[in-house]
């Protein structure tokens, strides 16, 4: 999945960042410290560059995320 960014980030010329989760205030200690995980476990994906550019970066990683989708459901 990394290679398929960097390919794509190459390929259009864009900067592509992939980022963790977003930390909530649910995933830190509570007052009887436990811990509360978010269900919200999604990575992040950046893309800086001009507009179109962006857009075909953006095409081209939706295309690669339905696929790994489709893969795993089936």
């Amino acid at each position: 999945m990394i290679e398929h960014i960097n390919y794509v980030a190459s390929w259009t010329g864009t900067d592509i960042f992939l980022l963790r989760p977003r930390q909530t205030e649910s995933d830190t200690a509570s007052f009887n410290l436990a811990l509360d995980n978010s269900l919200d476990q999604r990575f992040r994906i950046f893309i800086y560059g001009d507009m179109e550019s962006s857009d075909h970066a953006k095409t081209r990683l939706l295309i690669m995320i339905d696929q790994l989708v489709r893969n795993v459901c089936m």
